[in-house]
C-alpha cells in the first residue's frame, strides 16, 4: 500500500472530480500515476536512443579524424 499527502487544493479537486463522476478518487490517482510513468518511460528510451546515436557519430568521427589528428 502506497500513501501520499496531496497539497489541499489538489486534494479538493480530485474529490469534486471523483463526486462528480462517480468514479473513485484512487481511480484518478492511478490513471494520472500511470499516463505520468509512461511519458517518463517515453522519455528515457528518447534520451537513451539519442545518447546511443551520439555516441555512433563520436566513434565514427574519432574512427575516422582522430587517427589522422593522433587522437584515439
Amino acid at each position: 500500500m502506497l500513501s501520499i499527502e496531496l497539497p489541499e487544493d489538489v486534494s479538493n479537486r480530485l474529490e469534486l472530480l471523483s463526486l462528480s463522476t462517480g468514479r473513485t478518487m484512487q481511480f484518478y490517482i492511478k490513471e494520472a500515476l500511470l499516463e505520468y510513468l509512461e511519458e517518463v518511460e517515453i522519455t528515457y528510451d528518447e534520451e537513451e536512443r539519442v545518447n546511443e546515436e551520439h555516441d555512433c557519430i563520436f566513434d565514427e568521427l574519432n574512427h575516422e579524424y582522430g587517427n589522422e589528428n593522433g587522437l584515439s
